[in-house]
């Protein structure tokens, strides 16, 4: 699939809702700015898989805590991915459901 089009979008211009588990890996990962997720939303599980440095290239460049992703209870950032979690919005849920600050 041919992302072009959909990387020319404004950052938080593509409105996906409430999403339960979300799995960017690759050259996909170049969309997740692009994504609008519900305020409210409380992911289950976040997943975060660059082939290579490049995929997570433009993101680096972004403000801390640009990229909202909401309340997730696991997140799994693999590789060069680790280097955009200053990048995501996102409050850690721990496991008996109390709030950690995470991201």
């Amino acid at each position: 699939y041919n992302i072009t089009r959909i990387l020319k979008e404004e950052n938080n211009s593509i409105w996906v809702g409430k999403v339960k588990s979300l799995s960017l890996k690759g050259y996909a990962i170049e969309i997740f700015p692009k994504l609008r997720i519900h305020q409210e939303n409380v992911m289950e599980e976040l997943v975060v898989l660059p082939d290579c440095l490049e995929n997570i290239f433009g993101m680096l460049k972004m403000e801390n805590k640009s990229i909202w992703v909401g309340k997730v209870r696991k997140v799994s950032l693999t590789g060069h991915a680790k280097r955009i979690e200053d990048k995501l919005d996102f409050t850690l849920m721990a496991p008996d459901t109390q709030e950690e600050n995470g991201g």
